[in-house]
């Protein structure tokens, strides 16, 4: 879970700073039929817009955050939250140091730094330190009543925290290891029992919203969670603190540095919560290895563009590896007039494919059941539906709450710490939970659910999917097998297009499928 996602505008001094994102619908670009009969670039950019811009980090600075580093090394600084009704204990405080930063055999699955270390194929180095609890003399009940009177206690929390290890002499240059004077993150890892109904004891990450210095630097993002996390997986025994289950820290990490989470907010009319990515990947359910597309928003996969040139010298056959072990991936592009419509760049709208295999960074979560959802167990073609593009929104004191998108998706943005106009930002046009997007006008009935969100699972059985009542998550049936069809006739998803109502130059046959790789045939759609 990540909060305060939408922060930017009390930089725009123009409205009041929200905790969920609120955007205006620019309903002049619905033809009434789902699809945007306005979905285009601007004619021209302005001077100082480079393609080179569009990544997360340069989006975080636009929303007023700074992430963490997801390539080269990153240093978290871990800092234990006690309060005077309920201390740590020993073997606690081993179990976060482990669930942290130890080997994989120092815990029942992962740390969080082994796991990064995996999954990003050894881009990502993380390091840091565990500190010695901070102790709050108040108990656990005056800590909930603090925050039902101020929602922004954790970030008292935080400063007050930090303050205190200043004082005590810590080194914190050792916390901000790609030397720009902010501390790459901070864990606040709190001693109360977490509780699903409390907004305060639960886990989430936010982002300072005041500029302080300690030691002469700046804390941005943060995560808190509470110790008793590192059980939620039922590893035994308890009482070791080689058994740390760190899924919850591992997602919430990848808050940390850029992502969203994947699973919608919002409740249907009929009491249903969509889940449009079906659960089973780390940023939706906390399973399993990180998906394609976060990876290549992340930095750490290059995926193949299918294009007619490439398929060409390739016999329209390709063998795609098991992601999880190679980082292999295909994007298929939006086809317009015979050619692809394709920016180069993990923000903008195309479908990604990956062959899952149940090994790896999967290995864990599909053998054993995390709480009531297990990862796939069988290898098979995982299709996504990605609509990353990126929209303006201006400052306009007429627009409901004084901001609307001018209409364009952009291939290209200024850098936001050389840009010094404060009247426009940029950021996702469209989310997986409906609500926070900002375009709001692609219909989402039963037949086009995959439509209008941030990443969707195209699943092989065209079910949608649902994290409540019926609880139909993605299974192993969503996965496309030896024989199964995308996009051709007597295949999944005929009738598939694009958001903006094009088509893919191309759709696939699964010719053959093993434990370790699968043989796609590709042809053109007629």
């Amino acid at each position: 879970m990540k909060k305060n996602k939408w922060t930017l505008f009390a930089i725009l001094a123009l409205v009041p700073c929200l905790t969920s994102c609120l955007f205006v619908n620019n309903n002049r670009n619905n033809t009434g039929n789902g699809t945007l009969a306005y979905y285009q670039e601007p004619s021209s950019y302005p001077r100082g817009y480079d393609k080179e811009n569009l990544n997360v980090s340069n989006l975080g600075y636009w929303n007023d955050q700074i992430f963490m580093p997801s390539t080269g090394e990153s240093s978290i600084l871990v800092v234990p939250i006690e309060f005077s009704d309920d201390a740590f204990t020993a073997t606690e405080l081993e179990r976060i140091s482990y669930s942290f930063f130890g080997e994989s055999e120092d815990t029942g699955w992962e740390s969080v730094a082994s796991y990064y270390e995996k999954s990003s194929y050894g881009k990502l180095n993380i390091v840091g330190d565990v500190t010695e609890p901070v102790h709050f003399d108040i108990s656990t009940h005056e800590a909930q009543i603090r925050y039902e009177k101020d929602n922004s206690f954790v970030q008292t929390i935080l400063f007050s925290a930090l303050d205190g290890l200043e004082k005590n002499g810590l080194d914190f240059s050792r916390y901000d290891a790609n030397g720009d004077g902010i501390l790459d993150a901070v864990w606040l890892v709190y001693s109360a029992p977490f509780s699903s109904t409390s907004d305060f004891y639960w886990a989430f990450t936010t982002w300072a919203m005041e500029e302080r210095t300690y030691g002469g630097y700046m804390p941005s993002s943060y995560s808190w969670a509470s110790v008793d996390f590192l059980q939620r997986g039922r590893y035994r025994p308890y009482f070791s603190s080689l058994n740390g289950d760190a899924h919850t820290f591992i997602h919430e990490t990848g808050h940390l540095m850029g992502l969203d989470d994947y699973y919608s907010y919002d409740n249907g009319s009929d009491g249903n919560q969509d889940s449009p990515t079906g659960g089973t990947m780390m940023m939706d359910y906390n399973i399993g290895d990180h998906d394609a597309y976060s990876k290549f928003v992340l930095d750490w996969i290059e995926p193949t563009v299918i294009t007619k040139s490439y398929l060409e010298e390739n016999d329209y056959t390709i063998t795609l590896e098991s992601f999880g072990q190679s980082g292999d991936a295909l994007i298929l592009p939006i086809s317009k007039d015979g050619t692809e419509d394709y920016n180069g760049t993990p923000f903008d709208e195309y479908l990604i494919l990956e062959y899952y295999t149940p090994d790896g960074l999967n290995q864990q979560d599909a053998e054993t059941a995390y709480e009531s959802l297990s990862m796939f167990g069988e290898p098979g073609l995982l299709v996504y539906h990605v609509n990353s593009r990126i929209g303006k929104m201006v400052a306009d004191r007429s627009a409901e709450r004084g901001v609307s998108w001018d209409g364009y998706c952009y291939d290209a943005i200024s850098n936001a710490l050389e840009d010094q106009s404060l009247n426009y930002l940029f950021y996702y046009l469209y989310s997986n939970t409906r609500s926070y997007s900002l375009e709001k006008s692609i219909t989402t009935d039963e037949e086009n659910y995959y439509r209008g969100r941030l990443l969707s699972l195209l699943s092989a059985d065209e079910r949608k999917t649902y994290f409540s009542t019926p609880f139909t998550m993605a299974n192993d049936s969503s996965l496309f097998q030896e024989g199964d069809a995308f996009l051709v006739p007597g295949g999944s998803f005929e009738e598939f297009t694009f958001d903006d109502g094009s088509l893919p130059q191309f759709g696939f046959t699964v010719q053959e499928s093993g434990d370790t790789s699968c043989v796609l045939h590709f042809e053109e759609v007629q």
